[in-house]
């Protein structure tokens, strides 16, 4: 008996802790007659309970369902598409296939990297020995 109740805990753990690493910001594509095409994923949820959007544009397309299995297998639908998301972990990041209208396209999956931050001081052009170009006598101001 609490070899089962220990059991039925270490599943329930991994699966929360699934759906904690999941939840965030992914660069994903989805591969369409050998073309690779790019968009930003977005899944959030609490235990296997997930939710998921993918962006168009400024368009935000939510899931209507989504649910995330102990063993890391991750499947959203989006019924209003006739589509659903159906994906694993492999190497760090979600492999599967995103299915919309009977055809399954190769889907693959990486955690956002945030930009990168720009530079505490702007460059300053006497800083490299010239001075900035001024505009013939006749265009300045006051002249």
């Amino acid at each position: 008996m609490t070899r089962n109740l220990l059991f039925v805990a270490v599943l329930a753990g991994a699966s929360a802790a699934m759906a904690q690493s999941v939840a965030g910001l992914w660069d994903a594509s989805v591969t369409v007659n050998g073309l690779e095409i790019p968009f930003r994923l977005e899944l959030s949820g609490s235990g296997s309970s997930v939710e998921g959007a993918f962006f168009n544009g400024d368009e935000r397309v939510t899931s209507t369902s989504g649910r995330l299995a102990p063993e890391g297998g991750l499947l959203v639908t989006f019924d209003y598409l006739g589509a659903k998301l159906e994906a694993h972990w492999k190497d760090g990041a979600l492999e599967g296939q995103y299915t919309r209208s009977g055809h399954p396209y190769p889907f693959r999956a990486r955690r956002s990297s945030p930009p990168p931050r720009p530079p505490r001081t702007s460059p300053r052009l006497r800083a490299c020995g010239r001075s900035a170009p001024r505009a013939p006598k006749a265009n300045r101001p006051g002249t």
